[in-house]
């Protein structure tokens, strides 16, 4: 059985898909209302990567709204194991 590693990953990279030699940013997105639950497949693997490509190539102004992991509300970003680079305004709202 495949397990999930990341519950998020955004990134901006070079890539079999982009034919663009110039990379693009990501801005302005919400996810709400994330309810998620571990499954005996990923127990400790739950991270979410946020990734740019540099500083010109950002991501920005993420906003997380009502997460939940195993039926616990979670209210702190570090309680995500998001591991970020070039990235700015990234925030959680608990209880939205």
């Amino acid at each position: 059985m495949e397990s999930i590693r990341n519950i998020t990953d955004f990134g901006v990279s070079r890539s079999n898909y982009s034919r663009d030699a110039e990379r693009g940013r990501i801005r302005g997105v919400t996810l709400r209302r994330i309810y998620w639950n571990r499954t005996r497949c990923n127990p400790g693997y739950t991270i979410s990567i946020i990734g740019g490509w540099d500083a010109k190539h950002m991501i920005e102004d993420i906003t997380i709204q009502d997460f939940s992991i195993d039926g616990r509300r979670i209210e702190d970003l570090d309680k995500l194991e998001i591991t970020t680079g070039h990235c700015r305004n990234l925030r959680l709202i608990p209880n939205a």
